[in-house]
C-alpha cells in the first residue's frame, strides 16, 4: 500500500509540474498572472473562490465552531481591502 501512494503521489507531482510550466509560458505580464489574463472561466473562478473557505472546516475539526466565529468577518474584510486598494490597479 505504501508503494501504491508513494506512485500515486509522485505521478501527481509530475503532473503538476508539467502543468505549471505549460502554464509558464503563456504568462506574458502581471495581469495574466493575477487574474489568468480576465479568461478564467467562471467555475474556475468560483472553485478558487471556495477553496479559500476549506480553512474554516480545518478551524471547525480543531478548535469547533468556536474556532469559526471570526472567518466570515475575515474573509469580509479581505474582500473589502483588496477592493479598496487593488481593484482599480488591477482593472
Amino acid at each position: 500500500m505504501t508503494a501504491l501512494l508513494g506512485t500515486v503521489l509522485g505521478l501527481y507531482l509530475l503532473g503538476i509540474l508539467a502543468l505549471s510550466l505549460y502554464a509558464s509560458r503563456r504568462v506574458r505580464n502581471e495581469e495574466d498572472y493575477i487574474v489568468a489574463g480576465r479568461r478564467l472561466p467562471l467555475g474556475l473562478a468560483w472553485g478558487t473562490l471556495l477553496a479559500t473557505w476549506f480553512g474554516a472546516a480545518e478551524a471547525a475539526r480543531l478548535e469547533g465552531v468556536r474556532g469559526t466565529i471570526l472567518d466570515p468577518f475575515a474573509s469580509g474584510g479581505a474582500l473589502i481591502i483588496a477592493g479598496l486598494f487593488f481593484a482599480r490597479p488591477l482593472w
